[in-house]
C-alpha cells in the first residue's frame, strides 16, 4: 500500500444527497437506486446535519417489528361474523409509517481534508466502525466521499501488479 495516496486519490463523487424532512421510504428507495448504503442528510438552508444509513434503516424497523398472533383467518372471521374467507383470498398487515430522515439519521457529519492521507481515513473509520467518511476542506461543501468500496477498490489497485508478478514467478 502506498503511503502518499492521498484522500482525494480515493474519494468517490458526487456526493449523493438527502434532505432533513425526506421520508424513510423515499430515503430508501433513494438508496437502492444509488446503489450506496448511506448519505448525508443537509438542512432546508442546504447545510450537512448528519448522516442517514441503512444501519439506521435496520434500527428503525428493528425497534417496529410485532409479535402477532398466530391465527388462522378462516376459523377468526367464522367465529366473529359466520362468514367463512375464500381458500385462495390472502390477507396481509400494512401499516403507514411517516417517519422522516431527521427522526432516525445519525446527528454527526465525520469529514476529513482531501489532503490528509488515505491511511488516516482508512483508521477513523475503522475505529469508529462506519462505512463512510467525507471530504471537504474546514467548512467548505463536500467534495467526496471515501467508502469502504472505495478502499477495497485501492487495495484492489495496489495490490494487482504484486499478485501478477507472483503469477508470473509460478507459471515460469
Amino acid at each position: 500500500m502506498n503511503r502518499e495516496t492521498q484522500v482525494w486519490q480515493l474519494m468517490s463523487r458526487p456526493v449523493r444527497r438527502l434532505t432533513i424532512d425526506a421520508r424513510i421510504r423515499d430515503a430508501a428507495e433513494f438508496l437502492r437506486r444509488w446503489g450506496i448504503s448511506g448519505a448525508p442528510v443537509f438542512d432546508l438552508h442546504g447545510n450537512p446535519v448528519g448522516v442517514f444509513s441503512l444501519r439506521d434503516l435496520a434500527g428503525h424497523f428493528a425497534n417496529r417489528f410485532e409479535d402477532l398472533p398466530v391465527i388462522d383467518p378462516a376459523k377468526e372471521r367464522v367465529r366473529k361474523t359466520g362468514e367463512s374467507l375464500p381458500e385462495d383470498d390472502g390477507f396481509q398487515f400494512e401499516r403507514i409509517d411517516d417517519a422522516r430522515v431527521s427522526d432516525l439519521m445519525t446527528p454527526a457529519l465525520l469529514c476529513i481534508d482531501p489532503d490528509a492521507p488515505a491511511l488516516e481515513a482508512i483508521r477513523m473509520m475503522e475505529q469508529r466502525s462506519i462505512h463512510r467518511i467525507f471530504v471537504r476542506e474546514g467548512q467548505g461543501p463536500l467534495m467526496g466521499v471515501v467508502t469502504t468500496m472505495d478502499v477495497l477498490r485501492w487495495i484492489g489497485k495496489t495490490q494487482e501488479p504484486k499478485i501478477a508478478a507472483k503469477r508470473k514467478r509460478k507459471i515460469s
